[in-house]
């Protein structure tokens, strides 16, 4: 069977669902040739088992799809890491460390699902490499540093913690761990992941607030 006779039998799908097959299509294809470059809508069309006259009436351009099928998913998996943790002080304090939890497992899921398009993107053509690094990556880590300062100040009165490489290596704890659920032979449970960092984070937060309390106490005396 063609690439036609597949598109023939496809031309039943409905509008959402054929944009989101060339979608998946681009990402295996973007990342089985590791150079958008040498990525052509043939690769893509032929990926997705459809004519490449259907990939263009849902995107103009190929820098477009690149952008939809790899850029756009890896931006939205941080604003929704950022969302989570903005709604920390809307919990009740014995609800937060679950809240943290929650944080650490989709934001580890999210990593090890989006890890080949994060090397393709950051590691690949520096069109697409320094705007995302730029303009979404360092953003991203930026909130991830604000959402925290708010819970280390809220619960231990510090606005100087955590530094901006405390986030980077906050962010590179996440990505080892994805990395390890995606490649290891045996990954540990992901829950218990999310249980352990969510711990460390709870114990650094209450160290930090009684370390500020010894020193409060010695000033006053």
């Amino acid at each position: 069977m063609g690439v036609n006779d597949h598109s023939t039998s496809r031309s039943w799908l409905p509008g959402d669902e054929r944009r989101q097959l060339i979608l998946d299509a681009a990402r295996r294809a973007f990342s089985r040739r590791g150079d958008v470059g040498r990525t052509t809508i043939k690769d893509i069309a032929a990926e997705a088992k459809i004519s490449e006259g259907n990939i263009y009436r849902y995107f103009d351009s190929k820098e477009e799809l690149f952008y939809e099928a790899a850029v756009r998913p890896l931006q939205q998996a941080f604003e929704l890491g950022d969302d989570k943790m903005r709604s920390l002080f809307d919990l009740p304090v014995a609800d937060r460390h679950a809240r943290v939890v929650d944080y650490y497992r989709e934001m580890i899921g999210t990593l090890e699902d989006l890890t080949p398009l994060l090397g393709l993107v950051l590691f690949g053509d520096p069109r697409y490499a320094d705007p995302f690094y730029r303009d979404v990556l360092q953003p991203a880590l930026a909130g991830v540093q604000e959402r925290w300062r708010e819970v280390y100040s809220g619960i231990g009165g510090r606005t100087d913690s955590p530094t901006r490489y405390e986030v980077f290596a906050h962010f590179g704890v996440a990505l080892m761990c994805a990395l390890e659920q995606r490649r290891s032979a045996n990954p540990p449970d992901i829950d218990e992941v999310a249980e352990e960092l969510a711990r460390q984070g709870d114990a650094l937060v209450v160290r930090d607030a009684q370390a500020r309390k010894r020193k409060t106490t010695k000033t006053s005396r």
